[in-house]
This record gives C-alpha cells, sequence and structure tokens, in this order.
C-alpha cells in the first residue's frame, strides 16, 4: 500500500517556482516508497559521511523493513529530472540483468522519500553490510570465494558498457563474505565494450588476480550466445522496477546491448591479454580518435602562434582532475604525451598517442572537457550517455 502524501508537499525539480503538489504522479506512485534514515540534526544521513547535499547516497529502510540506500537525485529542472530518469532506468535494468546471468549484485529499484515536505527521487538498493572497497584492500584479491563469478561479473558490466570500475578500484566492491559485489551501475548502457576503443572495461587488477583463460571463456560464451530476443526480454523484465521508464530508453539499450555483444562476438581476443601479472602495458589510440584529440586542443588553445606545444597541453589539462593516492602523476604524463604528440602532428601531420592505463582517468576527463557528449559518442569513447 502506497502512503499518502500531504497536500503540503511541493515539487522540488523547479527551485523558485515550486507548486503545491497533492499527490505524486501514477509513475511515482507505483515506486518503492523508502524511510530516510536521519542524523542527529534531522537531516538524511549520507553513506559517505559527507554534507547532505542535491546529489547523495543516503541511508533508508526499504519497504520489506530491510536496511537500504537511496541514491537521490534533487534535479533543477524537468528537463534534468528527465535525464534522470533514463539514467535510473540504466542503472535498474543492469542491475536486473546482472542477476539474471548469475552475477552478485545489489538490485536497485526507482524509490521515493519525504523529506520536509519535499519528494526525494531516485534508486535504492539493500545496504551491503561489512562492505570493503578494493582501494586500500588488495589482499582481498588473494581469498576470493568465487573466483569464477567475479569474472563473470566484470564481462558482463563491460558487455553493458560500464567503464567505470575499469581503474576506479573504489567501485569494486567486497561483502561481508569476501566476495565481489558489484552495483553503481551508472555508465552502463553505453555504446563500445573498449574504452576509447582499445581498453577492455574491465578492472586489471582483478583480471589479474582472477581470471583464467577457463573463466573469460566462459564469461564471453555466456554472453556471445545471447539472441536478440533474449536480450529484448531481459531489458523489459528489467524495466519493470522503473515505472518512470520511457520507450526510447527501452530502445536504445536493446540496440546497445546487441551492438556490444555483436563486438565480443567478432573480437576473439578479448581481454585474454589481462590475465595474469604479465599484461598490456598501454594500447595505441586509434588514429581517428587521436587526431580528434589533438586537432580539437590545437584548435581551442593552440590560437596564439607563438604558443609552444608544452603551453597548449598544459592549458588543456588545466583543472582536469587526476585519480589515485598520487593525484596530478597522470596529469603530468598526459600532459608530456600530448606535448609530444602536438609536435609531431605540427611537424609530419602524424597523430599517434599510447593510451596508458593508469592515465585513462585522465584522458577520460580530458575528452568530456573538449567534446560534446554526441562528438564522444561518435568517436567511440564510451565515456557518457547522450543527456547526462
Amino acid at each position: 500500500m502506497v502512503e499518502s502524501v500531504p497536500k503540503s508537499i511541493c515539487d522540488a525539480y523547479s527551485p523558485g517556482e515550486a507548486t503545491p503538489l497533492n499527490k505524486l504522479s501514477t509513475a511515482e506512485l507505483c515506486a518503492e516508497t523508502v524511510t530516510l534514515k536521519l542524523d542527529e540534526t534531522g537531516k538524511p544521513k549520507t553513506v559517505t559521511g559527507d554534507d547532505f547535499g542535491d546529489s547523495s547516497p543516503v541511508f533508508c529502510t526499504l519497504a520489506d523493513g530491510r536496511p537500504g540506500v537511496l541514491k537521490l537525485e534533487r534535479p533543477k529542472s524537468m528537463c534534468e529530472l528527465k535525464q534522470l530518469e533514463a539514467w535510473w532506468a540504466h542503472q535498474v535494468i543492469s542491475s536486473d540483468i546482472m542477476d539474471r546471468l548469475g552475477c552478485h549484485s545489489v538490485h536497485y529499484r526507482e524509490a521515493h522519500a519525504n523529506y520536509n515536505g519535499e519528494v526525494l527521487r531516485g534508486t535504492a538498493c539493500e545496504l551491503v553490510e561489512e562492505m570493503q572497497e578494493l582501494a586500500g584492500n588488495e589482499n582481498l584479491l588473494q581469498g576470493l570465494q568465487d573466483p569464477d563469478r567475479a569474472i563473470l561479473g566484470t564481462v558482463v558490466c563491460a558487455w553493458m558498457g560500464d567503464f567505470d570500475r575499469s581503474i576506479k578500484n573504489e567501485n569494486i566492491w567486497f561483502d561481508k563474505n569476501k566476495e565481489v559485489i558489484y552495483g553503481d551501475y551508472g555508465c552502463a548502457g553505453l555504446e563500445q565494450i573498449n574504452a576509447f576503443g582499445v581498453m577492455p572495461k574491465v578492472n586489471r587488477k582483478l583480471f589479474a588476480s582472477a581470471a583464467t583463460p577457463e573463466n573469460v571463456a566462459a564469461a564471453l560464451e555466456k554472453i556471445r550466445g545471447l539472441s536478440n530476443r533474449a536480450i529484448h526480454d531481459m531489458v523489459r523484465q528489467g524495466a519493470r522496477l522503473i515505472p518512470t521508464v520511457t520507450r526510447e530508453v527501452l530502445q536504445e539499450m536493446t540496440a546497445t546491448l546487441i551492438k556490444n555483444r555483436d563486438q565480443l562476438r567478432q573480437d576473439k581476443s578479448w581481454g585474454l591479454d589481462l590475465i595474469g601479472p604479465a599484461q598490456t602495458d598501454s594500447y595505441a589510440m586509434p588514429e581517428k580518435i587521436a587526431a580528434a584529440f589533438l586537432d580539437r586542443i590545437r584548435e581551442k588553445y593552440g590560437d596564439d602562434p607563438n604558443r609552444s606545444s608544452a603551453e597548449i597541453a598544459r592549458l588543456a589539462l588545466e583543472n582536469v582532475p587526476g585519480y589515485g593516492p598520487d593525484k596530478g602523476k597522470d596529469i603530468n604524463l598526459v600532459s608530456l604525451q600530448l606535448s609530444n604528440a602536438l609536435t609531431r602532428r605540427g611537424e609530419n601531420g602524424q597523430a599517434k598517442i599510447e593510451l596508458l592505463p593508469d592515465c585513462f582517468y585522465a584522458w577520460m576527463q580530458l575528452a568530456k572537457k573538449i567534446f560534446t557528449v554526441d562528438e564522444s559518442l561518435a568517436l567511440g569513447l564510451g565515456l557518457k550517455h547522450r543527456g547526462l
């Protein structure tokens, strides 16, 4: 039974233009209602310990009484809300697909909560008790309870296009049984099984420790064997927990997963160079992507003919965040690579860049700075979903 909503609740999606909201829409009423956990000041208690803001994972109690997490979003316009609803759909459907294919995953669903007369919306899932991240806990890889299932999960995530755990070890989670459990599918639904067209979207540390030719082959066969109809049905079955999903989102996700499956069928050696500790050190960026980077950077930052390649590279990477415990090391390396590549481009027209896995995050952030979403999709970068 869905709880009634007080007449005092206001539409939180258009600040400054809030109007009385007598009831949630039909679609919103179908979503799960959760109860927020509040701290001593009466604010929602965040999972990260940060201050409660417009985009926060907060503790809650699910409708069935279990402890959970609500990943809430407070959009600033109706347009942004529609984009968020598409993003929620990808997360919910992806977690359901993971479960259906036998992966260890949290289970997302669309949810809402009431807070001081405001409707907070987002996706909710069960709380992973005693969760630990791979970052800072790499010893957990040595005692995996089910390495085959862990590899299946990361391969399925790659098929769904989710690159967010490729290098971010914070996004490889372990439950209290020391088994890898997957979640946070905010980047799922992207085209390409490889980031920048070349780098497999899997966590390299996990692959180095747990992947074998046998469990990688078994995981790939599970995906390569999916028919178009099976993919179509899985997407729509997952959508039962996202009542605001649109037909366009379902069609787009189905088409993307079919395209990504076809890539895996064509690439017979996918992921094999990441098994064990002797992994591929770098990947040559496709010339189209490298040329697009260099030409756009020179266009945006090379307007002064006296500006050196090194200065152009420095300007391009200004305010681009680094990643890892030594933030900035990857930025410095990418800056040096860019400077050298810009010089070669100017001297002989060559567009050659080596993508180092440890620098992937910096390249990703640079791409988001200089390319539009549509340009990223056209280049096959597989970095950001349309409209988000």
